[in-house]
């Protein structure tokens, strides 16, 4: 069974512009800047992936086709099972800077996601807006629980590199795992994550949850 490795790119310039948009939440206002976007990153695809063009040739689909917001509803969908179990270039692996995995919770098959240096770029000023949009930057230190996997070597997850970007955000006096690694394997601890709450409450630090509880 193969892996799909998606190359995450494109340094269009409607793109960049939807990145760099100061209100984060003003989808009337950026709904058209949207469509541009989602047409110059299907066109880079269409034009870079030789089976992706082979997808949308098959629903007789062309970028060009996305004239208003409401054709995006036309734009064939490919299932995450199918990145499973394909691979699927629109650049050459060197460039990509980080790989992760998808965190696998279906059967344990993975995904794989490789991002370059655009991509990175255009998701950290993203991200750094939205949480000085909601104010989670502090300077005040507290402790973590975390719904999620605690980081271990053979761990490539992405979904465990964001959780512990996130704790970034305010110093981190101590984090709590919902998924410890023992034995070659991730298991839940949920009698440590309880007694984390427990004696997290009765302290005057914060205490923030991360991750999908």
């Amino acid at each position: 069974m193969v892996n799909l490795s998606r190359g995450i790119s494109v340094m269009g310039r409607y793109m960049e512009k939807l990145f760099n948009s100061k209100k984060a939440y003003d989808l009337e206002g950026t709904e058209e800047l949207f469509l541009q976007a989602m047409r110059e990153n299907c066109e880079y695809h269409y034009k870079h992936c030789s089976d992706y063009r082979k997808i949308l040739d098959s629903k007789d689909f062309k970028p060009d086709d996305m004239k208003t917001i409401d054709d995006l509803e036309a734009l064939p969908f490919i299932p995450t099972a199918f990145f499973k179990r394909h691979h699927l270039f629109s650049m050459s692996q060197r460039r990509m800077v980080v790989k992760a995995t998808s965190s696998g919770t279906s059967g344990g098959v993975f995904s794989k996601i490789g991002f370059e240096w655009s991509s990175l770029l255009r998701a950290l000023k993203m991200s750094l807006r939205l949480v000085k949009y909601r104010e989670l930057f502090t300077l005040r230190p507290c402790n973590y629980i975390m719904f999620g996997y605690k980081p271990h070597r053979s761990n490539k997850k992405a979904v465990t590199k964001s959780a512990m970007a996130a704790t970034l955000l305010a110093p981190a006096l101590h984090r709590t795992y919902a998924l410890t690694y023992k034995n070659g394997n991730y298991t839940p601890d949920f009698e440590a994550v309880i007694n984390a709450i427990v004696k997290y409450s009765k302290l005057k630090t914060p205490v923030r949850f991360m991750g999908f509880p």
